[in-house]
């Protein structure tokens, strides 16, 4: 909802409107970088992802298009293997610069005959610059320097030119980088202005309940903060895409930094301090993958502590009212086992951290497995309520004969057993084989379903319960971010149902010691964060094979 408003594109259009179009003065420091680390290196990348689509000749409609549009003269007088792009700069008192295009060159005079096509007459003066005159008009000045050509629409712009093979951070092919910490106060004033107003207006959208309006204002000051702490102690913004044939990977990137000692970094370094407790339990062959370990601010904490107290009124209320209830005495025991629930979740929150992971995997679609593990306090006490529980509705007659207690322990964990089928509503499908499993330790719980549940949950709290489950796991020999989420695209097929049992053998097998893994993942570098996507080349293969067998 505000992150939808934040996009409106009168704040955008105003903020770039001032970057690229304020009145130019002395450069002296890089606002806004666009860069591609070579053309050569982008015309490998297209031919790279051709092959894994099962299209080779497109590298070859790049070239040729190239051969079109130069008149056959192909890139002449450039050097295909150097950075080109073009950048901002920023004036010593604060203000933008107007854009400058820098292209390497091999050859000045064969570049010169190269621009010719485009501007005739484009000549070198004396002076050293060159001016260039479109066919509508269009006037810009250029200018040779260290083997680059750098193009702008005025001269002033071409001073003090940085060097284009430093000027870039990144190692990604394509690269756009804004130094947030190098907009003018106005421009950040400007931004602020705008989110305040973009607030104003969501606020007709308030929900009336009270549980959800603590949530909804929770979320929008988060976001709300989040965007501020950017604007004002931000240091810079990066979009990467890279292309890397030998590791056989596709990755997108964005990325923030943050002025090192101000608030917002320390909080990006205290997200980054730590993984995921059970990140290293989930199988690395499994279908799905998804850990999320972070920090609580005060703020995030005050806030769940809030909707937990109305939503623990509220579930009084409903006690109240339950029929099934029949006594005072029963009311009370009600009231007394939700509140023990309730305590559990207030110590849990109060810890200031928030642990979970889920795991999915499994063989085929009637064969699936299930594990969700989640740091908690007071485990021992979550045990107790859950033994009260059962006694008491034994005590009133209630069937309980889809629960068993203390069916197995490791370590310092109890684990029940859930008969899911005579608890099951009628004509409701289970795609996990078999019970499943509650696993509470003193820290943790592990809910587990499908073929082998006991023996995983006995593992799992084993090794959590003598703190051996390590920091990170390393499915396909990464470490793992805090916040991830993987998927194995051939184990994922196999639940499509829309396969044929020979397409999914082979790629399985295809597959079988990686290169078809997606990864969704907030990770976390010094003073900065970054989300990452990333996509193995196996997943175009196999979009591409299956593509084509379905054609058939």
């Amino acid at each position: 909802m505000l992150m939808q408003r934040l996009s409106r594109p009168l704040m955008w259009l105003t903020l770039l409107f001032a970057v690229f179009f304020s009145p130019v003065v002395q450069s002296a420091e890089p606002l806004a970088v666009f860069s591609i680390k070579s053309i050569e290196e982008l015309i490998d990348d297209v031919g790279h992802i051709g092959e894994l689509v099962e299209h080779p000749e497109a590298a070859d409609l790049i070239n040729g298009f190239i051969d079109q549009f130069t008149g056959g003269k192909r890139l002449q007088g450039i050097d295909e293997t150097a950075r080109v792009g073009a950048f901002v700069m920023i004036s010593d008192a604060g203000q933008p610069g107007t854009p400058v295009v820098f292209i390497p060159v091999s050859d000045e005079k064969d570049f010169l005959a190269l621009l010719g096509n485009f501007f005739p007459g484009a000549k070198k003066a004396a002076s050293g610059m060159v001016s260039l005159k479109g066919a509508n008009g269009q006037q810009f000045v250029g200018k040779f320097q260290d083997d680059y050509f750098f193009a702008s629409q005025v001269a002033t712009a071409l001073q003090d030119l940085p060097d284009p093979e430093t000027i870039s951070k990144s190692e990604s092919d394509i690269t756009l980088e804004l130094n947030f910490g190098k907009l003018p106060d106005p421009l950040k004033q400007l931004a602020l202005q705008q989110l305040d107003a973009a607030v104003a207006i969501g606020a007709a959208q308030r929900p009336t309940d009270p549980v959800e309006a603590i949530g909804y204002d929770l979320g929008q000051n988060m976001t709300l903060n989040a965007f501020k702490s950017l604007i004002t102690d931000g240091d810079s913004f990066s979009i990467g895409f890279d292309i890397d044939s030998e590791e056989g990977r596709i990755a997108f990137d964005i990325g923030v930094t943050a002025k090192n000692g101000t608030a917002i970094s320390k909080t990006i370094a205290a997200y980054g301090e730590k993984g995921s407790a059970f990140a290293d339990l989930l199988a690395p062959d499994s279908l799905m993958t998804f850990t999320f370990a972070t920090p609580l601010s005060a703020e995030l904490q005050e806030g769940l502590a809030k909707s937990m107290e109305l939503a623990s009124k509220e579930a009084d209320k409903e006690i109240e009212e339950e029929g099934k209830l029949k006594s005072d005495a029963d009311r009370k025991i009600a009231k007394e086992v939700k509140n023990e629930l309730f305590t559990v979740l207030s110590d849990s929150i109060k810890q200031g951290r928030a642990d979970f992971a889920i795991g999915v995997g499994g063989k085929a679609e009637n064969d699936m497995t299930m594990q969700f593990f989640a740091k908690i306090a007071s485990g021992k006490t979550l045990n107790a309520t859950i033994d009260r529980v059962v006694a008491e509705a034994k005590k009133s007659g209630e069937r309980v004969d889809g629960v068993k207690l203390n069916v197995a322990s490791a370590g310092n964990a109890k684990i029940h057993e859930i008969d899911k089928e005579k608890l099951a509503k009628e004509g409701q499908e289970d795609p996990f084989e078999g019970p499943a499993y509650v696993t509470i330790g003193d820290d943790f719980v592990l809910l587990a379903a499908g073929s082998d549940s006991l023996t995983t949950s006995k593992a799992a709290a084993t090794k959590l319960s003598t703190k051996t489950g390590g920091r990170f796991g390393k499915p396909a020999g990464k470490a793992r971010a805090p916040i991830s989420l993987r998927m194995k695209l051939s184990n994922l097929l196999a639940f499509s149902g829309q396969l044929d049992e020979d397409t999914l053998a082979e790629a399985k097998d295809a597959f079988k010691e990686g290169g078809d893994e997606i990864a969704l993942e907030i990770a976390s570098s010094k003073n900065g964060i970054q989300l990452h996507f990333e996509i193995e080349d196996g997943v175009l293969q196999l979009g591409a094979a299956l593509g084509g067998k379905a054609k058939n």
